[in-house]
């Protein structure tokens, strides 16, 4: 326990001390996560910058760095590899950078499926499908699995010992030559930003949830306004059926009263002549009732004159003379009326 409990000690400080130094947004989880990889993993070395082992990598100077060696298992041999990483300041939401770190001796391997030959950058799947969520101790698994499967390194063959001078002067085989790998001196080349197609996808993937997110909305909205209107409706509709249910209690109301004045109705006997009905009180209201009845014929057949007379029935000369005949007939009627009603009833003149 003391010598883990010391270890961890040694493991932890550095971290802690190089975190004051950069400057990261998710602080915390950079420093939970360089904690969980120097715990699981033997050797792991925790640094300000890369000027001492990768002056080159200049970018990464304020950018806190680890350093280890990736064990991996290639066609049957065990070796390892020094890798660095640079935790750049958007972790966790970009992964971190990853660079070999030759021995001296050791060159990459031409060509490798996930490493720059010139600044021996390394770009895994892992590394470009890197999400949040992701963290060191899985990209460590994730590189030792790449490197077993094709070597990122190989050593030249070493050339072989002087021959001894022989008494006999015979003929030395000439040394095979070993094609050494040559250093071109370029211009820097920024490594790939692998963070950016995470930043595409991670950013495809938000709108598609806002775009989610708006429709569910706008189909929540639009269906709590046909609530509030079915709503509306059916409160509409309990008034009408009201109305309609007092306007049925009424017309059952007038139909048992029509019924009540048929049956008295049928109660009622009706003469069979006409001159019955009306039964004059005195003479002179005899008189008054044939006059109003002469009055009513004349001016029937005033009309029919003069439907004859627009339908061409009966020719002008015809239809004056019969005016003037009827017309005779009714001013008489009428005088008579008049003088019957004013000497007898006042008010039927009003």
């Amino acid at each position: 326990w003391g010598r883990y409990s010391r270890r961890f000690h040694m493991s932890v400080h550095p971290v802690d001390t190089y975190l004051r130094q950069a400057s990261y947004a998710h602080n915390r989880r950079v420093r939970e996560d360089c904690i969980d990889l120097i715990s699981a993993v033997n050797g792991v070395v925790c640094d300000y910058g890369c000027s001492k082992f990768r002056p080159d990598l200049t970018q990464y100077n304020n950018c806190l760095t680890l350093r280890m060696k990736i064990p991996f298992t290639f066609q049957g041999t065990n070796t390892d590899v020094m890798v660095m990483l640079a935790i750049v300041p958007s972790y966790p939401t970009d992964p971190p950078h990853c660079f070999l770190i030759l021995q001296e001796g050791t060159f990459i391997s031409q060509p490798h499926p996930y490493i720059e030959p010139q600044f021996g950058f390394i770009g895994l799947p892992f590394l470009r499908e890197w999400c949040f969520e992701s963290n060191l101790v899985l990209l460590f698994s994730a590189l030792s699995h790449a490197f077993s499967e094709t070597s990122p390194i190989f050593k030249p063959i070493s050339s072989p010992p002087p021959q001894p001078t022989l008494p006999i002067s015979l003929p030395i085989p000439p040394t095979p030559t070993i094609p050494v790998p040559e250093t071109r001196v370029t211009k820097e080349v920024v490594p790939p930003k692998t963070w950016e197609l995470v930043e595409q996808k991670a950013s495809a993937q938000l709108h598609k949830l806002i775009d989610d997110l708006i429709i569910e909305v706008t189909v929540d909205h639009d269906l709590k306004a046909r609530e509030r209107a079915l709503l509306n409706e059916m409160q509409l509709m309990l008034v009408e059926r009201e109305a309609l249910h007092h306007q049925i209690e009424e017309l059952e109301e007038q139909i048992k009263q029509a019924e009540e004045w048929t049956k008295e109705a049928d109660q009622v006997v009706i003469p069979e002549n006409a001159d019955e009905l009306i039964v004059p009180a005195d003479q002179r209201t005899e008189q008054l009732l044939e006059l109003c009845a002469t009055d009513r014929t004349i001016m029937d057949m005033e009309f029919h004159l003069d439907k004859a007379l627009e339908n061409r029935v009966i020719s002008v000369a015809d239809w004056l003379k019969t005016m003037r005949a009827i017309s005779k007939d009714l001013y008489k009627a009428r005088g008579l009326i008049r003088k019957i009603v004013s000497t007898t009833h006042k008010s039927w003149c009003e």
